[in-house]
């Protein structure tokens, strides 16, 4: 039957009922859900490997020290490696510069403002996966990014819902909750931020709090976003702490969630530290502690701040270079255009395979353009891993099943194993109210592939 803790979102609704995991044990409840699309997902994986999460590491941030050379002279190329002895240059704070007002006239994006679900590059997570901005206010334990409850406002490519876990028709304890978002204003004026958001929450926000101050924001609906609602007092310099507090209704455990699609504005702060006017290139370099494993897969997430053009360099090789030429670099290359409203970029994902465990250099220089010396440098730099799956035993395992009232009935088998699996004469039975078997023929399934077979070569359908 399908009482109890089963999904019942499968019954009738178009949605099918399908497995969490390939691997999970079939009679148990609490791994089936219901599918991402009407009809289900027949001869697709079902859901993303949530055991499979990325791991970020914040390796420098904006106003961090950096060691810089404004001589105007020739480096070569043996700076840009971690063995280099740099303790003759300078050091100081980002960010650098020269030639130009270190306020700036008009507000910018708040780069450190993300929306629920949403990855470092701004692009939505999946499923499963954790929320690296939002947490639980209490204890910081990261959220999870959820697959949307049918009655909620549809997640898309802006926003995600957000929970305990990665299913929104899971139920959770009713009362009351509370998640928070951090961002930091350094590289803005605080005072000239202003931050506005939409929500949809199931059931009821009580107040939003900005670092731990009423702000008297209330909403309900889960349905569709309300708002805007804008915050424009109570910012602080550097991290700031903002707090969703909401209501899940009812004494019974009941479905629960929170999406918000948030952005922000201030003033820039163009430098801290000044530096010569006049070289065509300036030279900077920073070494980092790198502790995660170099053998995942290595993503580098940099935001930065340039005018003009500048070219990065990791453990001496060239991973990116912004507003400069292709070809061959020298000190006295000019940037390849005037840039005469610098903004930070945001977070731009390069893969990389020369990250080291352990120590690590990031060597910029940063070059001027035909047009003026104006000088402008900050980056902050992150990285994101992505584990190896661990090796799974070799399986076949029900996938996917339609409701037993849908017609067609059909079920979906997969290897999730190494190798391929003969199938041959194995059986699939039914018992209950309808009985039968279906003796599979010659058919071998090979490694990750599915075997889907309806009510018409199986020889029965469910009641």
């Amino acid at each position: 039957g399908d009482g109890g803790d089963w999904p019942v979102a499968a019954d009738g609704s178009g949605v099918t009922l399908a497995k969490r995991k390939p691997n999970s044990a079939a009679e148990l409840a609490r791994n089936w859900t219901w599918s991402v699309q009407r009809g289900g997902t027949p001869g697709k994986m079902n859901f993303p490997d949530d055991d499979i999460k990325p791991v970020k590491h914040d390796l420098i941030g904006f106003g961090d020290n950096w060691r810089y050379d404004d001589s105007g002279s020739n480096k070569g190329f043996l700076w840009r490696y971690e063995g280099y002895n740099d303790n003759s240059w300078d050091l100081q704070p980002a960010s650098f510069y020269s030639g130009q007002s270190i306020i700036g006239d008009t507000k910018t994006a708040v780069t450190t403002l993300y929306s629920t679900g949403c990855s470092d590059e701004g692009s939505v997570l999946s499923p499963g996966q954790e929320d690296g901005h939002y947490f639980i206010t209490s204890d910081s334990t990261p959220l999870t990014v959820m697959q949307n409850h049918p009655a909620w406002a549809a997640n898309d490519s802006t926003s995600m819902w957000i929970g305990l876990s990665g299913q929104g028709t899971d139920n959770q304890p009713g009362g009351n909750y509370s998640f928070s978002t951090t961002f930091d204003m350094t590289g803005w004026l605080y005072e000239t931020a202003e931050v506005s958001f939409t929500i949809a929450v199931d059931n009821e926000l009580l107040d939003v709090k900005i670092n731990g101050v009423s702000t008297g924001i209330t909403s309900v609906g889960h349905d569709a976003f309300r708002g805007p609602y804008t915050i424009n007092s109570g910012f602080v310099s550097g991290v700031n702490q903002i707090d969703f507090v909401f209501q899940n209704w009812g004494s019974l455990a009941n479905p629960m969630g929170l999406r918000i699609n948030i952005s922000g504005t201030a003033i820039p702060v163009l430098g801290n530290t000044k530096v010569n006017q006049g070289p065509v290139t300036h030279y900077f370099r920073k070494s980092f502690i790198y502790n995660g494993d170099p053998k995942s897969s290595v993503m580098v997430d940099l935001n930065h701040l340039i005018d003009d053009g500048a070219v990065f360099y990791l453990n001496g090789k060239e991973i990116y270079r912004y507003n400069m030429p292709e070809g061959t670099i020298n000190y006295l290359t000019p940037a390849s255009s005037n840039i005469t409203d610098p903004h930070t970029s945001g977070f731009i994902s390069i893969p990389v395979t020369n990250m080291t465990a352990g120590t690590n250099l990031l060597a910029v220089e940063l070059h001027q353009s035909n047009q003026d010396d104006d000088v402008l440098f900050a980056a902050a730099v992150s990285a994101t891993e992505n584990p190896t799956p661990s090796v799974e035993s070799i399986k076949v395992a029900f996938n996917e099943i339609t409701s037993a009232i849908d017609n067609p009935f059909w079920l979906e088998l997969i290897n999730y194993g190494e190798t391929t699996i003969d199938l041959t004469d194995s059986v699939i039975a039914c018992a209950g109210a309808v009985t039968g078997e279906y003796i599979i023929p010659a058919v071998s399934l090979n490694t990750g592939d599915y075997l889907v077979l309806d009510d018409a070569t199986l020889g029965f359908s469910p009641a």
